[in-house]
C-alpha cells in the first residue's frame, strides 16, 4: 500500500475549456510555443520525470480509477517512483501515515498522473483581435477556443477573450497549420508568488 501527501489525482489546469477532440497539430518552435513536456517543470517536478500517455495506457503506474477517468484524454504519468495513497484513510490521516513511514522526512515522489489535455503550451499577451503576441519576436499567433460540448451550459465565448485581452496568459491547446486552438487558459496576473511565506494553520483550520 502506498502512502503519500497526494490523495487525489493531480490536475494541471486553470479555466478548463472542455471541448471536442483536438485537431491534428503541427510541430511547435520557440520558447513561447512548445511541447507540453518540453524541458522545464511540471508543477514542482522536472518534466523529464514524466511521459505523455492517455488513460488507456497499459503500463502506467497510476490508479486505475484515474486512468479510467481520463480514458481518451492526454495525461502525463510518472516514469518511476510515483506517490500513492491509502484509499481507506481520510486525507489528513493519509498525510500523517506518509510522514511517519518516511521518518518525518518528505519523499521525492512525483504524482502518478497529471492531466495535460493538450499537446502544446503557448505564452504571450492576448490581444482584442484574438491574437497572441509573443515576447520572443515570433509572429503573432491567431487563437480560437476549442468547440463547446453540447452538454456544457457554461462556457467561454468572445466576451471571455475580450476580458482577458491586454494581459499575459499561458494557454494549453493544439497548434494547427493556421492557429492555436485553446483548451485551457490561465491569466498570469492570477499567478501566486513563488516566494510566498509559509503560514501555520490557525486554530480550527484544516487542509480538507
Amino acid at each position: 500500500m502506498w502512502h503519500s501527501a497526494y490523495t487525489t489525482t493531480g490536475i494541471l489546469a486553470a479555466a478548463a475549456l472542455i471541448g471536442a477532440a483536438m485537431p491534428a497539430h503541427a510541430a511547435p518552435a520557440g520558447p513561447s510555443l512548445r511541447d507540453a513536456l518540453a524541458p522545464g517543470l511540471l508543477g514542482l517536478y522536472p518534466t523529464e520525470r514524466f511521459k505523455l500517455a492517455t488513460g488507456r495506457c497499459q503500463d502506467c503506474a497510476a490508479p486505475e480509477q484515474a486512468l479510467w477517468y481520463f480514458n481518451d484524454d492526454m495525461v502525463a504519468v510518472a516514469k518511476a517512483g510515483p506517490a500513492g495513497y491509502a484509499p481507506r484513510l481520510r486525507a489528513q490521516e493519509d498525510v500523517l501515515a506518509w510522514l511517519i513511514s518516511g521518518g518525518g522526512r518528505p519523499r521525492d515522489q512525483p504524482p502518478p498522473l497529471v492531466w495535460i489535455g493538450s499537446p502544446h503550451v503557448a505564452e504571450g499577451r492576448l490581444g482584442a483581435d484574438a491574437r497572441l503576441a509573443r515576447s520572443d519576436g515570433a509572429p503573432p499567433l491567431p487563437v480560437e477556443l476549442t468547440p463547446k460540448l453540447s452538454t456544457n451550459r457554461s462556457y467561454a465565448d468572445a466576451g471571455s477573450l475580450a476580458f482577458f485581452a491586454g494581459g499575459d496568459v499561458k494557454a494549453r491547446g493544439a497548434l494547427t497549420e493556421e492557429r492555436f486552438v485553446v483548451r485551457t487558459l490561465w491569466p498570469k496576473r492570477y499567478a501566486l508568488g513563488a516566494a510566498a511565506p509559509s503560514v501555520p494553520l490557525a486554530g480550527g483550520e484544516t487542509v480538507e
